[in-house]
């Protein structure tokens, strides 16, 4: 294992994929386990280093759902005087478990959000003081937000605010054109090799060596009759069908 206090107090960068589709979800739950008990036990070691030569360390965590354990509530509630900041990602609260759920709002005391779902507005007014209503939230356009503030230890009353779209790149009309460009070459097929190839298969019944033949007319290759071996029969008899 890697000495997690080293990585933090050094800041060193850390990846680790625990992919459920690649360890499968039992096999990444429990490794996830073992590493959040270390992430947890190395900033508490952190006790021994004086407040004001702790590192800032943040810990980012993907699909945060799927590694909701009880041992972040601990986190959330003592880890940020050790100067580990959490970054957590998922697509809605209730994914998340009450009790993490209870110790995020509980800890978390500046909050922004732009558009969200029905169920997440319900939930996310309430913090808001209600001074913003869910249809508040489900009728933010792009670019708007309302924020509540954490100022002096007083949380402010909530007000809205306005972001600005990130800037669009010179020459952006040009880069645009140069990607569709080459996604055409690369993906695409010309519209009259597609209907040339539709009308061939509604308008006749073909043998499967015509078929055959018939598709290599389509495609790239000069495929004919007298060209085809056994083999490369077979092979676009199963094109062909598959």
């Amino acid at each position: 294992w890697f000495n997690f206090k080293d990585v933090m107090d050094n800041q060193k960068i850390l990846l680790v994929n625990l992919s459920k589709w690649k360890l499968w979800d039992l096999n990444a739950r429990l490794l996830w386990l073992v590493m959040v008990s270390k992430i947890q036990m190395a900033a508490m070691q952190r006790a021994s280093i004086p407040a004001e030569e702790r590192k800032d360390f943040y810990l980012y965590v993907d699909e945060f759902q799927n590694f909701a354990t009880d041992s972040f509530e601990n986190i959330l509630s003592e880890a940020r005087k050790y100067k580990l900041s959490l970054n957590m990602a998922n697509q809605y609260i209730s994914q998340i478990p009450e009790n993490i759920k209870n110790a995020i709002f509980g800890n978390v005391w500046t909050i922004i959000s732009f558009w969200i779902w029905y169920e997440d507005a319900e939930l996310l007014s309430k913090q808001f003081k209600e001074y913003i209503s869910s249809m508040d939230l489900l009728s933010l356009p792009k670019f708007r937000a309302y924020i509540k503030l954490m100022i002096d230890g007083v949380i402010s009353d909530p007000f809205s605010m306005k972001t600005f779209p990130l800037p669009e790149p010179e020459n952006w009309a040009e880069i645009k054109e140069k990607v569709r460009k080459q996604t055409r070459q690369s993906y695409a097929i010309e519209r009259k090799r597609i209907e040339d190839r539709i009308k061939l298969w509604a308008d006749k019944s073909f043998s499967p060596t015509e078929k055959a033949l018939e598709k290599a007319k389509t495609s790239d290759t000069d495929l004919k009759l007298e060209d085809l071996s056994t083999d490369k029969y077979y092979e676009w008899i199963v094109k062909l069908k598959y």
